[in-house]
């Protein structure tokens, strides 16, 4: 039954109490939660928290300014705002389904602005390159325009789009410089002794920073770092293919990139999916992501197939779960929320079932790898870490009180950052909708509170954290209108906009 039908049906849509409505004509069958949730309100919170997010990144790179701090302190009250049940006759409420629209075409503006604006000369060597560049840039706009303007076309021309991206994303892999970043060492140099038949943990390379205190004591000996590969398994296998094809690991990262903006798109029928998948794919700092050769593409990634799949395809959401769970270290952190808002209804079965089968998949691709020299692994992954300073560059508010009021966190404050997640956790909990969406919504609040804590909080992190936020917003539509205050046409106005 269509959503159009469904709408002449205004009264029963909702009933009190606290029997749950079947939305039997979603792939993935959810239950309402207990009290009514105004989704076109929700939406716009999670989406005013991306666009705030990927402003706070570009100011100076993801490393801490004044003007970054505000602007992750908007996204993160937008980000508790969206666990918020506001009044229906909230200002909020009522122009939320007009607003969303505009919201997200507006930030689509921005962003394109500033990727117009920002040049890397080293990575430009010649004019042509450049107008290359514009060029593609220019076709992006103007299919999100397109989008925009003839919304029931928006999911073709978002199929049309993705390949623009990965036109520029191979522009700028092919004329930009190697990055000068221990990231791309310590990748490459794992991948090449691995080429070698040498396990990636043993790897070595040079201290390309010349600041040995920056890593954990003892870790760079002689201008050496003696780190190895620094990411959990699935990240090797995943830097695979591009590093074989390529010789270049970051082309895994780009079609990351693209899968995730896919999974963000088409996870729901509404025509707002390739608008946020858009919204997503062109953050203003993406291209600086993809050319240090981070690994949140692949975390955001795995991320978004877990949802896509709850709400596509269920019986395979927990083989994704349980590669998103491995994907990076902190990632375990989203253990609470995933396994208590993924699913509606929980009982021993479904628990069983989906640990079980999270738990075989994540083995299966972990630990061949790290059981070849364990012991070099935990140290590459988890002891080095553990052991590095505060990072005083970081966007986090103890680095920016750090450098405000002249003082050197300890390293132990760090640990303030887990306890924040933890806190954070039994709040989503207790207000998360337990939906594909309220998982979602869930892990990006409390990766937000956790890193905005932490010793290291870096573009790449809250880069993952806005694929997040725009997965959870995609994951509301096709049903928003369900939930929607069907009263006065806003019912009608959301419907258009979705």
């Amino acid at each position: 039954m269509s959503f159009a039908a469904l709408a002449k049906k205004k009264r029963g849509l909702w009933v009190g109490g606290s029997e749950p409505i079947m939305l039997w004509m979603c792939p993935l069958t959810l239950s309402l939660p207990r009290a009514p949730v105004d989704v076109p309100a929700r939406t716009v919170c999670l989406v005013a928290s991306a666009i705030s997010l990927g402003f706070a990144i570009h100011i100076n790179n993801g490393l801490v300014q004044p003007g970054a701090i505000l602007w992750l302190s908007l996204a993160l009250a937008m980000g508790f705002a969206a666990f918020m049940k506001p009044s229906q006759k909230s200002l909020l409420s009522r122009h939320a389904p007009r607003a969303l629209p505009w919201l997200v075409a507006g930030g689509l503006a921005i962003q394109f602005f500033l990727l117009f604006l920002n040049r890397s000369s080293d990575g430009w060597k010649s004019f042509s390159s450049g107008c290359v560049y514009y060029a593609l840039l220019s076709a992006a706009a103007m299919l999100c325009i397109a989008m925009v303007v003839y919304p029931i076309k928006s999911r073709l021309i978002f199929a049309i789009i993705l390949p623009v991206f990965g036109l520029m994303g191979v522009w700028m892999l092919g004329t930009g410089p190697r990055p000068k970043i221990d990231v791309w060492q310590a990748q490459m140099s794992g991948l090449d002794a691995m080429k070698q038949g040498i396990d990636p943990w043993s790897s070595t390379f040079p201290d390309v920073y010349k600041l040995p205190d920056i890593y954990a004591p003892g870790t760079v000996k002689n201008g050496i770092v003696q780190l190895g590969f620094p990411y959990p398994p699935l990240s090797v296998l995943f830097d695979l293919p591009g590093y074989a094809v390529f010789r270049d690991y970051r082309y895994s990262n780009l079609a990351a990139m693209m899968i995730a903006a896919a999974c963000i798109a088409y996870a729901r029928p509404g025509r707002m999916g390739p608008l946020l998948g858009a919204l997503f794919l062109f953050t203003p700092r993406v291209f600086f992501v993809l050319a240090n050769g981070w690994t949140e593409p692949m975390v955001a990634m795995f991320l978004a197939a877990t949802v896509f799949c709850a709400c596509r395809r269920p019986g395979a959401m927990p083989w994704m779960l349980g590669l998103f769970l491995v994907s990076k270290q902190y990632v375990p952190l989203a253990m609470l929320p995933a396994m208590l808002l993924l699913k509606p209804k929980w009982d021993w079965r479904d628990a069983a079932n989906l640990l079980g089968k999270a738990a075989l998949i994540g083995a299966a691709v972990s630990l061949p790898l790290a059981l070849w020299n364990f012991r070099a692994f935990l140290h590459s992954t988890l002891l080095v870490a553990s052991g590095a300073k505060f990072r005083l560059d970081a966007l986090s508010y103890f680095a920016y009180s750090a450098q405000l009021h002249d003082w050197t966190p300890p390293q132990s404050l760090g640990r303030v950052s887990f306890l924040a997640a933890l806190v954070t956790g039994v709040f989503v909990l207790r207000r998360g909708e337990r939906s594909a969406a309220g998982f979602s919504a869930g892990v990006a609040l409390v990766f937000m509170m956790f890193f905005c804590l932490n010793k290291f909080a870096f573009c790449n992190y809250y880069y993952f954290i806005v694929a997040t936020l725009c997965t959870s917003a995609a994951a509301l539509q096709g049903r928003e209108a369900i939930l929607a205050d069907v009263e006065d046409g806003a019912f009608k106005d959301y419907a258009i906009a979705a």
